[in-house]
């Protein structure tokens, strides 16, 4: 291989790996029912849920947890985090988790996660990603093999 054959490839290669990179990007998405639920429902779920709250702030939570005096939304997300420490919610800390208890949060809408269709896209995703580095490995050796 000459010189510019193989810039030609290592420009090729670059390219897979921007396409894989994005598709992976892409590949934890979760996607939320259509329609708001109520609290009960949302706990009931036990999955993720998107709260909304009156003032317009939207709010992800990995859980919602009603006890017999709380509900308790569990946070991951650093924005979530940063509204609810500036609004002085009460927290207990665990590891990278944090339960906040959410009784006076005035809740607008709550939007469950749907697990079906998170794990489908994510399944879609990985598929559509082997499906074109195969492709485009495919090409590069076609090329590199006869000299394109």
């Amino acid at each position: 291989m000459n010189s510019a054959s193989q810039r030609s490839l290592l420009k090729k290669r670059f390219f897979l790996l921007i396409i894989i990179g994005v598709f992976q990007l892409f590949q934890n998405c979760t996607i939320y029912k259509g329609s708001s639920v109520d609290i009960e429902t949302a706990v009931q779920e036990n999955t993720g849920a998107v709260v909304i709250t009156q003032d317009g702030k939207r709010l992800k939570f990995k859980k919602l947890i009603k006890t017999e005096e709380h509900l308790i939304g569990i946070v991951k997300k650093n924005s979530t985090k940063r509204y609810l420490d500036k609004n002085k919610f009460d927290f207990e800390k665990r590891e990278r988790l944090q339960k906040y208890m959410i009784d006076s949060l005035a809740i607008n809408e709550i939007y469950p996660k749907n697990k079906t269709a998170s794990t489908l896209v994510s399944i879609g995703i990985i598929i559509i990603s082997a499906i074109t580095v195969a492709m485009i490995s495919v090409g590069i050796v076609f090329l590199a093999s006869f000299g394109g």
